[in-house]
């Protein structure tokens, strides 16, 4: 996997980043989606708050957030998701150990399909 990833970065911003990186949030991303993480993160200077929805079936998306970790921030996102009618359907949680949260929520449409 490191290997992988190694070869998709540059020197720099792997030892910058993979020193920082949790096992677990390892063995959850193929390298090309932890190197698109990883441009995230470096984005997080610019905007404090990232968010990609992709569609994936017609009332389900995938939903990363990439941000600085912080108090209450797991509620609030999945405060917000309820508030809009969004049910999770399942979600990978990480902070990697430079305080960037790395979140992933598989989300549905709850207004639909009922």
């Amino acid at each position: 996997m490191l290997k992988k990833l190694q070869e998709s970065l540059s020197p720099e911003i792997f030892s910058e980043y993979t020193d920082h990186l949790p096992d677990r949030y390892l063995s959850c991303y193929s390298a090309e989606e932890i190197a698109h993480h990883i441009g995230m993160a470096r984005s997080i200077e610019k905007e404090s708050f990232l968010v990609e929805w992709k569609i994936e079936k017609e009332i389900q998306a995938k939903v990363t957030v990439c941000t600085k970790d912080r108090y209450g921030l797991f509620s609030k996102m999945t405060g917000s998701m309820f508030l809009n009618r969004l049910n999770i359907l399942e979600a990978q949680i990480h902070t990697w150990g430079n305080s960037i949260a790395l979140d992933t929520f598989w989300v549905e449409d709850a207004t639909k399909g009922y």
